[in-house]
């Protein structure tokens, strides 16, 4: 369903004229030293656009998010271990950075080329290969992790004005590790792949000035199905191996450089006569708390369980784009990753399901996010240099938990007790789904004739919510299927920003949000199901870089 989201409001921003969702890693990448006078001196000159020549060599750079999967089947040897160890699949999302080279030809409006490009990548999930819940079983689980993609592909584009529409396509690569671990043996055995595959793409680029361009894409990586056979210290019999099947999708933005291809003097960016707007990228660090609470099956109101993950501190790269019509209605919308570097897990257990009352410990590593939002809306009271819009939008928020390691800090003998479980050991992972309806306002205005503060803030009528709880040493249990809904959330921005040129701006924001679906339940095996409650709250602040188009020239004069 996400990634149904992310190409909506791809292609619903490509519908206007002259601009996409292109070109977001302009902060990250150092564009902002390409801005200079000449951005002003063009200013007073009637706007409108103008053809780019896309011809030559061109050299950039890019950082992206990414989502995929790894599909485990047809085990072998020490794997196929029955009742256990049935078709598998596990999640392999993370942020990738790298460099790309190509060339292009151009006829007329047409331009064909051929491009390469490398990543690095942070990209890794864990598959439930040993365990079939109800019953248990080996109690095994298997880790992905992919540290390099790369693609060589041509592509096929049509330039309008200052933008480039493209498609693409070829041959892909990953390089991928594999091992596979259980309670008993941390490390049963390892494996490595090359996986050769195709990859297909869509995308747009931006003439921004100076020989540069900014530009973002989509792109889907399929790797096909590999045999692969694990090595470990003596405890594998040989052959053991898996059948693996491995997708990858990926949303990046980045810039090129051409030499000698100077579009410093191309006229003001203006969509038409009637658009005008702004996108860039941010790059950010926040913190936040996911919590859910377990209930008896035959009564809501005994609290068994509580699981609370505090100070989960993330990283994040994300781009966006805001379009504004002279008739007061206006598109917004962002698409972001993170890593999710620190926090913790604190699993209460109370009594009667468990007596004493019990109270762990585990560190959160490695946890992943993605989300984005899109919203719709109307600019209802504008004056000199303000203005005040409402809006209705769509917000999702997926994020992965691996908690690891557990240590009993209630003195429950039982559960936990020292030594019991390794500190590296992974013991939980939650995979949470959040879907938000948002109704809220949105405002800017102009303190002096460069600094500008924006935000919006939203309520969420409707929250939807589903995860997967996979609880790796206990098989019988693993995994377990979680669902919601709720009424209750509350979301804002703020942003404050300073004009460098009349094109480009810099800014510092902060981002707070607040989800709660109270109506959920999940079923343990042969048992009623048992209700639950859910919440997650995340805050934190951001640098961000945003490229400006559309302005009328006589604005633009009188402001500057």
């Amino acid at each position: 369903m996400t990634i149904f989201v992310y190409l909506g409001a791809f292609m619903l921003l490509c519908s206007f004229r002259n601009f996409v969702l292109t070109g977001t890693a302009i902060a990250s990448m150092g564009l902002i030293s390409t801005a200079s006078a000449a951005d002003l001196a063009r200013a007073a000159a009637p706007a409108a656009p103008m053809g780019v020549a896309w011809q030559g060599i061109y050299v950039g750079g890019h950082l992206g998010t990414s989502w995929g999967q790894s599909d485990w089947r047809n085990p072998t040897g020490f794997f196929a271990v029955p009742p256990s160890d049935i078709p598998a699949k596990g999640a392999t999302d993370g942020l990738l950075g790298g460099l790309q080279v190509g060339y292009n030809h151009q006829i007329g409006a047409w331009v064909m080329g051929v491009g390469a490009d490398v990543s690095l990548t942070a990209f890794d999930g864990h598959a439930n290969t040993g365990g079939l819940p109800g019953f248990g079983g080996s109690g095994s689980f298997s880790h992905t992790r992919t540290n390099t993609l790369a693609s060589l592909t041509g592509r096929i584009g049509y330039a309008q004005g200052r933008t480039l529409y493209y498609v693409k396509g070829g041959l892909g690569y990953a390089h991928d590790k594999y091992d596979n671990s259980s309670f008993f043996f941390p490390q049963i055995g390892s494996a490595s792949a090359n996986r050769w595959g195709w990859t297909f793409g869509i995308g747009a680029e931006y003439a921004i000035g100076a020989g540069w361009s900014a530009f973002g894409e989509y792109n889907v990586y399929d790797f096909g199905r590999k045999t692969s056979a694990f090595s470990g210290a003596g405890l594998l019999p040989a052959p053991s191996t898996y059948n693996i099947g491995r997708t990858q999708q990926v949303v990046k933005f980045g810039v090129n450089y051409r030499w000698g291809w100077d579009n410093t003097n191309l006229s003001a960016p203006v969509v038409t006569s009637d658009v005008k707007g702004e996108f860039g990228t941010r790059l950010g660090l926040s913190t936040g708390k996911f919590r859910k609470d377990l209930f008896a099956p035959a009564n809501a109101n005994q609290l068994n369980s509580r699981l609370t993950y505090p100070d989960l501190t993330a990283a994040s790269l994300e781009g966006f784009v805001r379009l504004d019509h002279t008739s007061g209605v206006f598109a917004k919308a962002n698409i972001g990753g993170a890593n999710v570097y620190g926090g913790k897990l604190f699993d209460e257990d109370f009594p009667p399901a468990i007596a004493p009352y019990s109270d762990t410990v585990s560190q959160q590593k490695n946890g992943r996010q993605t989300y984005g939002t899109l919203d719709l809306g109307y600019t209802f009271l504008r004056g000199q240099g303000w203005n005040v819009g409402a809006f209705v939008g769509y917000h999702f928020y997926n994020q992965r938990l691996n908690a690891r390691g557990c240590d009993q800090i209630a003195g429950n003998p039982f559960v936990c007790s020292p030594g019991q479980v390794p500190a590296g050991q992974l013991t939980i992972s939650e995979r949470e789904e959040w879907k938000a309806l948002r109704l809220g306002l949105s405002g800017e205005t102009y303190l002096t004739n460069r600094i500008k503060l924006s935000g919006d803030v939203a309520y969420t009528p409707y929250v939807d919510f589903k995860s997967t709880d996979s609880h790796w040493l206990r098989p019988n249990i693993n995994a377990l299927r979680e669902s919601a809904t709720g009424h209750a959330g509350f979301m804002a921005e703020a942003i404050l920003s300073y004009d460098v040129t009349r094109d480009l701006s810099v800014g510092l924001g902060a981002r707070y949000a607040y989800l709660k679906a109270d109506k959920g339940s999940t079923s343990f095996p042969f048992t009623p199901p048992s209700p639950m409650k859910f919440e997650t709250s995340r805050y934190g602040a951001f640098l961000q870089a945003a490229y400006k188009f559309g302005a009328p020239a006589e604005a633009v004069v009188a402001k500057y």
